[in-house]
């Protein structure tokens, strides 16, 4: 079993469950029903959902949209095997495939990554498949690329690619930072000192205020409450990813050369961000602290 394969495998029913219904799931919910429903002329069509942890939303999906087929698709057969049973049905089709290897099959007119490019940037990422290794940004950035590239070589002009994931700010340059509470200073320290996938340089100022990069502290922010709210299993987990790779300038300027333009929002489910707010205060370095979610469709204007 290889490193992104055992890293799937401990992301029980439970991990898939908040992650699709709870505040986050319904947040990225309406925000893709806005934008397709805003800036794609699509009804019927082929859909496709790109390393399938749940089908439930891509057949509401479907539903909406009166789509003609939908097609899950991932790398590993067990998952395939575990799915392909529990949803039948016309146009429903199942896929395995490496999403890293050129000659996809199909068309399709709406394809979804759903919180899932991070998972191709950390694993293969890491030079030496090994968990206990950091990921290297641009070898991780390549993946990325690739994946992203080969699919939409299987998207129809005028079609679409939905991507939601974590989003680094543009800027990129020193910030300091108060922690404001004991048990958010306790959790950024062990965050810090047990993180294997990215070394993420540092000062303490005082026992309060420290400094660091600016995309470091996005990177941070999205781990940092499963060690301050004692979710040590949903840690043990997510330790091993990065869920922020790219900027939106970055994501715009892959599209644009792939024949895209995009629409997108950046925001943050609001108990998140009023958590924040209520831990870190920026005291140097940008504006405010950032958001980190961004849900983007990139539409096919030509090959």
């Amino acid at each position: 079993m290889n490193i992104s394969d055992r890293h799937k495998a401990s992301k029980n029913s439970a991990y898939w469950n908040d992650l699709v219904h709870g505040t986050t799931g319904r947040y990225k919910e309406a925000w893709i029903k806005k934008l397709v429903s805003e800036h794609l002329a699509l009804r019927g069509g082929a859909l496709m959902d790109v390393g399938c942890g749940s089908c439930d939303f891509m057949l509401d999906f479907r539903d909406r949209l009166h789509a003609e087929s939908v097609t899950f698709l991932d790398y590993d057969p067990k998952v395939i095997e575990k799915l392909r049973p529990r949803y039948t049905g016309p146009g429903v089709y199942f896929q395995v495939a490496d999403i890293l290897q050129a000659g996809l099959n199909g068309r399709f007119d709406l394809v979804f990554f759903l919180d899932m490019l991070h998972e191709v940037y950390s694993f293969h990422g890491r030079p030496n498949r090994n968990l206990a290794e950091p990921v290297d940004h641009e070898r991780g950035l390549a993946a990325v690329r690739t994946a992203v590239t080969n699919v939409a070589a299987t998207l129809n002009p005028g079609g679409g690619i939905v991507i939601t994931d974590n989003v680094l700010c543009e800027e990129d340059h020193p910030v300091t930072v108060k922690i404001l509470a004991p048990r958010p200073r306790d959790a950024v320290r062990h965050f810090l000192a047990d993180f294997p996938t990215k070394v993420i340089p540092h000062r303490f100022l005082d026992d309060w205020t420290l400094t660091l990069d600016s995309r470091d502290f996005c990177i941070l922010l999205t781990q940092y409450n499963k060690i301050k709210n004692g979710d040590i299993d949903r840690w043990n987990v997510e330790r091993l990813e990065i869920h922020q790779y790219w900027t939106l300038e970055q994501f715009r300027t892959m599209f644009r050369d792939l024949g895209c333009r995009i629409c997108y929002e950046i925001g943050t489910p609001s108990p998140s961000y009023s958590e924040w707010m209520a831990d870190f205060q920026v005291l140097e370095g940008m504006p405010n602290i950032p958001h980190k979610r961004i849900t983007l469709l990139a539409i096919k204007e030509r090959d």
